[in-house]
């Protein structure tokens, strides 16, 4: 291709920009967040023509300064995005305007990126569950990689076990998901003739189901005191309301309401029809009136005019969909701020516990605990049950009485 400056790739990056409706003071910082640091990079390395190697060995910079946690994934977030967003530049002439990602957290060698592909593409899951064993394999890969580990020749039971004492104290709340997600893969690579040791998956066996745990919800009295606090005359204040709204009386997950389109609401039949993302399974759910006009009024009098076929969309330019599920997910925080609602880790008290609060509500109102599983979009009704333990009264109904138990001491006798 032909060589071009650096300089040249930002200034007509930013011109993209622009003409996709970026104002001039999310240019100004645009170009202060995102390209600063590749042009302060490129100066120290004497360099001032555009080069893919150079800006892959930028992205390896920052992705060790991420280990080293001198910055945090956020920000490690928004420095790749900028590369990403030059490289394409460069190679199409133009970009649309999207989520890039930082891609894989943990990159490994072509021999470990060909067995994930080779496993991934036998599984029968829904993307979102791909990406999420993807990134368990990786981090697994990238830890015998550290080892000096290159294939899976040497691969033994031991470096199993040894890899689940390290990560214990970085994932201790989602060693389940790890454990099977590795064992599901060893068991591929034996099948596949890959490692020949059948008993490598000793150290992945559960000796007895784990307990589920659910998260605490929010009171009905909470959830009207967050949603009060929107400015419903406001245009930011008309969207997050319908956000909170829809959330709170369908149970939608986060990524499900940022993918919402108008084709997915039957505004005649009063039904919401969707195919979730976690999933892949088809949802329909009725529309109650006020979560309808809800919708409705942030769509006639606090959407911008935009193209785009989603409903929820960004409050700057350029309009597009709320990005992801986390888009969506801190909008409850400053909510629960204004409302005098302290959140503290692992409290449970997240945009997510709309859902578990409308389960826990559906619960208390005695509907059936299968109902409940289809509202929430489960493919099985066990996915359900750990509700019951968010009810109080509905606990205190299985609790046994005294009855049978002779007393003969103490202030029950």
């Amino acid at each position: 291709m032909e060589q071009v400056t650096l300089d040249e790739i930002i200034q007509q990056a930013l011109n993209l920009m622009k003409d996709l409706g970026s104002t001039k003071s999310n240019l100004i910082r645009s170009n202060n967040r995102h390209f600063r640091h590749i042009q302060k990079y490129y100066v120290e390395h004497g360099e001032t023509l555009f080069s893919m190697d150079l800006l892959e060995c930028y992205q390896k910079y920052q992705e060790n300064r991420l280990k080293c946690k001198l910055i945090g994934r956020c920000y490690y977030t928004i420095l790749i995005r900028s590369v990403k967003i030059l490289i394409e530049v460069y190679q199409m002439g133009t970009f649309k305007w999207r989520f890039y990602g930082s891609g894989p957290e943990f990159k490994v060698n072509s021999y470990f990126q060909n067995c994930v592909d080779r496993f991934l593409s036998t599984l029968y899951r829904s993307t979102e569950t791909k990406r999420h064993m993807d990134s368990k394999i990786r981090r697994f890969m990238s830890f015998l990689e550290d080892r000096g580990q290159k294939d899976f020749s040497l691969l033994v039971s031991s470096d199993l076990t040894e890899y689940l004492s390290f990560i214990y104290p970085f994932n201790r709340g989602d060693m389940g998901h790890t454990v099977h997600a590795l064992r599901i893969f060893i068991n591929f690579l034996i099948s596949s003739g890959i490692v020949i040791n059948e008993n490598l998956t000793a150290p992945l066996q559960k000796p007895a189901p784990p307990r589920k745990h659910v998260s605490p919800s929010f009171t009905q009295d909470e959830v009207l005191r967050i949603m009060n606090e929107a400015d419903r005359n406001s245009l930011i204040g008309k969207r997050d309301y319908a956000i909170m709204y829809l959330a709170s009386h369908t149970g939608l997950r986060a990524i499900d309401i940022a993918n919402l389109k108008f084709k997915n609401i039957d505004w005649i039949n009063d039904k919401i029809n969707i195919t979730q993302k976690k999933t892949g399974g088809y949802l329909s759910l009725p529309l109650e009136t006020n979560t309808g006009n809800a919708i409705a009024d942030y769509i006639l009098n606090g959407r911008p005019e935009s193209q785009s076929e989603h409903i929820f969309l960004r409050i700057f330019s350029p309009y597009t969909k709320l990005g992801n599920n986390r888009s969506v997910g801190i909008i409850i925080g400053k909510y629960m701020r204004m409302a005098n609602i302290i959140h503290k880790a692992y409290d449970g008290k997240s945009f997510h516990a709309l859902r578990r609060s409308m389960a826990t509500w559906m619960l208390e109102s005695d509907i059936p605990l299968s109902t409940i599983s289809q509202v929430l979009g489960h493919k099985s009704m066990n996915s359900a049950k750990p509700y019951l333990s968010m009810s109080e009264r509905k606990l205190s109904e299985c609790a046994l009485g005294f009855e049978s138990i002779p007393i003969e001491k103490g202030i029950y006798s």
